[in-house]
């Protein structure tokens, strides 16, 4: 029972050691490891587009560790800085479509300041060259030969906007231009007719006020004609009789 004993503690043991070998840790770059924690398979931040600085490995070995690795802006490094527009693997959600292609897959150049068009479909528009292509719609003053009444409208003055797409701000149609006619001529007529009330109610002011006045004058003229005669009599009897 002793000596099994004694057998089964030093399986044990060589188990814990293999499996001890086996880890991440036992600078042995080994199984699905990229490196080991003091082993980097010969690598350094300089190959990995990185201009200098430590390079290291991760706690769990599956890769390396750049985080103390310097030289942000260098083409590769998956880090878009400084005057980049894309890094190999990141074009910043950028595709063919918003670069004016049809189509197709947008991709980095390898200096990292270009997009890479070569898999794009399509002519790649590029507004302001005078030149109507791809997506444009018009150039400028150049209009593709397209009016108001081309695109739906009725009348009007068709302009191109600055990102080369048609201006609809001067082009009409006719049906709603009729309706503001309508509503113009609504409101003119109304205006008339307010004005012509106006008018007739000043009219029968001034001729109520005419009429005042000549009732009053008239009725002047009698009371004075009347106080004219009674004085002419009072003389007569007062004066003549005598």
């Amino acid at each position: 029972m002793d000596e099994r004993w004694f057998l089964f503690l030093g399986l044990f043991v060589l188990a814990l050691v293999y499996a001890d070998g086996a880890a991440c840790g036992n600078d042995v770059i080994e199984g699905g490891e990229v490196c080991d924690l003091n082993k980097l398979n010969s690598q350094n931040c300089t190959k990995f587009n990185y201009t200098g600085g430590s390079l290291s490995c991760l706690e769990d070995c599956s890769g390396y560790d750049y985080s103390q690795c310097t030289g942000e802006e260098v083409c590769g490094n998956g880090i878009i800085s400084g005057g980049e527009v894309c890094e190999p693997e990141n074009v910043r959600g950028r595709t063919c479509e918003n670069e004016g292609y049809d189509g197709g897959t947008l991709k980095c150049k390898s200096d990292c300041v270009k997009y890479d068009y070569k898999e794009c479909t399509g002519v790649k528009s590029v507004c302001g060259d005078n030149n109507i292509t791809g997506k444009e719609e018009c150039e400028s003053l150049s209009l593709n030969n397209k009016s108001c009444s081309d695109l739906d409208f009725d009348f009007g003055v068709l302009r191109c906007n600055a990102n080369c797409t048609f201006n609809y701000e001067y082009c009409f149609i006719e049906e709603i231009n009729n309706e503001t006619l309508n509503e113009n001529v609504s409101e003119s007529l109304n205006q008339e007719v307010n004005n012509t009330s106006l008018n007739y109610n000043i009219t029968q002011e001034v001729e109520n006020v005419s009429s005042y006045k000549l009732f009053s004058l008239g009725n002047a003229v009698i009371y004075f004609s009347i106080l004219a005669v009674i004085g002419t009599l009072i003389i007569y009897f007062y004066v003549f009789k005598k």
